[in-house]
């Protein structure tokens, strides 16, 4: 027997089954009476959705949601405290104005030539005897 090993009386602590979160995704409902909701994430996982009497989702059916409230994961459910409508969408369809861009004339400016100057060979004077002056 290893002498070496320490036991600790105390158990693990269990992880939280329940947390705090946000999840999105489209809402999908079943044709049952009463009806249960489900949310369809990304991953293409449905979470149950356990919806208090006071929130009515049967508007907001096939549309993109953000559920907060209580999640189990074990049970993939979702008890929800609040949603959110991710497609804020008009019901009328609104017209958006676009502007095409016409086409302006730029008038054209020709290249002014810079002068330039041509330097010529000067003439430098050097001593001569014919050019020195004598007293």
């Amino acid at each position: 027997m290893n002498s070496n090993v320490v036991t600790n009386g105390s158990p693990t602590p269990a992880p939280q089954e329940w947390k705090e979160t946000a999840i999105k995704g489209t809402l999908k409902k079943t044709n049952s009476y009463p009806p249960k909701f489900y949310l369809l994430g990304s991953s293409d996982e449905a979470v149950t959705l356990q919806v208090p009497g006071n929130l009515n989702l049967t508007t907001l059916v096939g549309r993109r949601i953000l559920a907060t409230g209580s999640y189990n994961a074990k049970q993939k459910l979702l008890i929800v405290s609040d949603v959110q409508d991710l497609e804020v969408l008009p019901t009328t369809p609104v017209p958006i104005p676009t502007a095409s861009a016409t086409p302006t004339l730029q008038p054209t400016v020709a290249p002014t030539q810079t002068p330039t100057s041509t330097l010529a060979p000067t003439e430098v004077p050097t001593n001569t005897p014919e050019a020195t002056v004598q007293p």
